[in-house]
Order: C-alpha cells, then sequence, then structure tokens
C-alpha cells in the first residue's frame, strides 16, 4: 500500500537492507529572515542573524538597511550581522526590485524621520 501524503509535500521513500544515519541542514525561512532584519533598525547595537539563505532578497534587504545607516555584513555559512549606531537622518532608499518585502522596513524609520513622496514610492 502506498504512502497517504497530503497534496504539494514530498515524500522521500528509502529501500535498502542498509541503515541510515547522519543529519540534514535546513535553510532558513526566507520571509522570517526579512522581517528579523527590517527589526534590526528598531535597535541599537548588534543583531546577529543564522541561518539565513543566500538568495536576492536578502541582498536586497541588506543593502536597503546599508542605506538606512546600518553596517551589515554577510557569510558564506548564513549569518548576516547588523550593527546599529544611532540614527538615520534622511534616508536615501532608492532601490527598484521583485523583493516583495521591502515595504517592511517603513515602520521601524526613526519617528519624526521626514519621507517625501518620491522617498516614500521608493520603498513600495
Amino acid at each position: 500500500m502506498a504512502p497517504v501524503t497530503p497534496a504539494g509535500e514530498d515524500l522521500i521513500r528509502v529501500e535498502g537492507g542498509a541503515r541510515l544515519d547522519g543529519e540534514v541542514g535546513v535553510v532558513g525561512a526566507k520571509n522570517s529572515a526579512l522581517k528579523l532584519m527590517a527589526a534590526s533598525l528598531l535597535t541599537s547595537g548588534r543583531t546577529i542573524l543564522q541561518n539565513v539563505p543566500r538568495i536576492t532578497d536578502i541582498a536586497i534587504m541588506a543593502e536597503v538597511l546599508r542605506r538606512l545607516g546600518c553596517e551589515v555584513r554577510t557569510a558564506d555559512h548564513g549569518e548576516v550581522r547588523a550593527l546599529r549606531e544611532g540614527s538615520a537622518d534622511q534616508p536615501q532608499v532608492r532601490i527598484a526590485s521583485p523583493c516583495s518585502e521591502d515595504v517592511v522596513i517603513v515602520s521601524p524609520v526613526e519617528p519624526g524621520t521626514e519621507l517625501n513622496d518620491a522617498r516614500a514610492r521608493s520603498l513600495g
């Protein structure tokens, strides 16, 4: 009898006489990582995220954070470090991208920071 799986889920069937042993690494979730990167704007100090996928959206968000005053470093092993000291005055953010999470960074911008219509449109 074939195993029943919910629609859209993968099934891995292993057959053989040898016992399996080992580990499987799981890459972190893009949407969670993007939101946590944006949240680094809410604190002055260091934010370290691990197991972050190396994809275009993460690179775009790192650039957005840089333009808002963070020092951002990424490592090959999936670590992102963001350091924010003080506040960013008059952010200059002009990134046109397919990244669906750019709008997340609007709320953490320092209170009192003026975003004219052109800057606001460049975020969305």
